[in-house]
């Protein structure tokens, strides 16, 4: 039996644009049949009228016809919702639907889902044109990323600043130490961050020795789980800070190696990881590699410890390089060149591997390190 959809009375009295069949008098009376020609379905009514700009209903499946009769098949915005009818059978769709390679969701009226839907415990975002979004995606000014199949697995605090410990910043030991700020890089589905300070906080050698070295035996791995890690936090905090499996790679242009897998509370990010995390580089009209979220200022102790800095105010250098003045070079845990040099940022942001040699006390430490709420 066939009758004309009456989603809710009260739908139907707010929006006119869904109109009823001319013939229509009770559910019963609705009945005709369906028909085809080189165009496309319709559907004729045993008065000899059509439905047409309305929905009906056969077999627990429902249509939508054109105001010329023809019925809709493929996408349709009904008012201000969009629809999505199959390409072949017309029906209204439901539930996750898979078209042109994207995912939507349509709730159990036909309405297309935009925005956030949680299921089964996972939340799931759809864009503004209904499709699933994946990655890292900015949502309402906060990012958040979601895996290849559209789950949650970071809530929202990634770019955040939050403050976490204490370490001497003002380089004045007469009013105690400062709060560290640290900026979110990563989060997992069970709230652990992963975190690297906002500026470069102290000055140490890779490693004091001109020899081969990797960062399982760098003195700069040592000083960042023993020195920092006792002097920055409490122990209430240390209890906080998580031991994470590292993986060193080799260096990618030189095959210089990376040495073994670490287990550390504190780190250095490695080459891919300050790759990963940042965005994408742009190169300046004079050629520079820029990176102004990679980029950090060091702190005045810092700067009392020799980091270096440079004044990038010169017309010279053009005006995408005036942000980096006062921007320092900052360590990074992967092999260099060769075995006696170690990568680093500089202070436009850009990535060297491997110009500076491991004792070199020009570059400033930037912890790094995943926490727990």
């Amino acid at each position: 039996m066939i009758k004309t959809k009456l989603k809710k009375a009260i739908v139907a009295l707010l929006i006119p644009l869904i109109v009823l069949p001319q013939s229509f008098g009770t559910a019963e009376a609705a009945t005709g049949t369906w028909k085809k020609n080189a165009t496309g379905y319709w559907y004729a009514y045993s008065d000899g009228t059509y439905a047409k700009k309305t929905w009906l209903e056969d077999g627990g499946k429902w249509y939508y016809f054109k105001s010329n009769g023809y019925m809709v098949t493929g996408w349709k915005q009904i008012g201000k919702a969009w629809y999505y009818f199959g390409p072949n059978t017309g029906a209204m769709q439901t539930g996750w639907k898979q078209i042109g390679g994207k995912w939507y969701f349509f709730k159990s009226t036909g309405v297309m889902l935009t925005g956030w839907k949680q299921q089964a415990g996972k939340w799931y975002y759809f864009d503004a044109s209904g499709a699933m979004v994946t990655g890292t995606v900015t949502i309402g000014g906060k990012k958040y990323v979601f895996d290849k199949s559209g789950v949650m697995t970071a809530s929202g605090n990634i770019g955040n600043i939050i403050t976490f410990g204490k370490y001497e910043q003002d380089n004045s030991t007469s009013n105690g130490k400062e709060a560290i700020e640290w900026i979110v890089l990563d989060e997992k589905a069970d709230g652990s961050m992963l975190v690297i300070s906002r500026y470069g906080l102290d000055q140490v050698a890779y490693s004091k020795d001109y020899k081969a070295v990797t960062w399982e035996t760098s003195q700069i791995r040592t000083w960042l789980n023993d020195t920092f890690y006792k002097s920055a936090f409490t122990s209430a905090e240390q209890g906080k800070i998580l031991s994470t499996t590292l993986t060193n790679e080799d260096n990618p242009w030189t095959g210089t190696p990376g040495g073994n897998n670490t287990t550390d509370k504190v780190f250095l990010l490695s080459y891919a990881e300050a790759s990963k995390y940042f965005g994408e580089d742009k190169v300046t009209e004079q050629g520079y590699t820029i990176n102004g979220n990679r980029a950090c200022k060091a702190t005045a102790y810092a700067k009392a410890h020799n980091i270096m800095t440079y004044n990038f105010e010169s017309s010279y250098y053009g005006a995408d390089m005036k942000q980096f003045t006062g921007c320092c070079w900052w360590w990074l845990r992967s092999p260099g060149s060769e075995a006696r040099r170690a990568q680093y940022c500089a202070n436009t942001g850009d990535i060297y591997y491997g110009n500076f040699y491991v004792y070199n006390t020009d570059c400033a430490v930037r912890p790094a390190m995943w926490i727990k709420p």
